[in-house]
């Protein structure tokens, strides 16, 4: 799998977007949480496709679930700002507080945000 992450980084420095997504997509095949996020960031981002938020916070939830940290994050912002999704305060807080124990910090600065607001 690294090989293919590797690739795909290559892919995006140079511009190859297409090919891009291809080793990303490869990558999601093997259940790789690592391509999901990624792949999620493309199409969130609209890096060579259309955005496309629905199945972006559908990969960044599946890698979350695998235990990604960073896209327990997002998954978790995107849930308690209803990026994409329905809003879902309790999901969002339960994604942020995972991605938090394992020391991601802007996760943590995501969670002191919803507390703050009195959300």
């Amino acid at each position: 799998m690294k090989q293919l992450r590797d690739q795909a980084t290559e892919y995006f420095i140079s511009g190859d977007f297409e090919a891009m997504h291809k080793t990303l997509g490869s990558l999601v095949g093997e259940n790789d949480p690592w391509g999901m996020h990624y792949l999620a960031g493309a199409l969130s981002h609209g890096i060579g496709v259309s955005v496309d938020l629905e199945t972006a916070n559908q990969l960044y939830q599946k890698a979350a679930e695998l235990g990604f940290a960073d896209s327990q994050a997002i998954i978790g912002n995107n849930l308690c700002a209803g990026i994409g999704c329905a809003a879902d305060i309790a999901s969002g807080i339960f994604w942020l507080e995972k991605s938090s124990r394992q020391g991601h910090t802007y996760a943590d600065f995501l969670l002191s945000r919803v507390y703050i607001n009195g959300i």
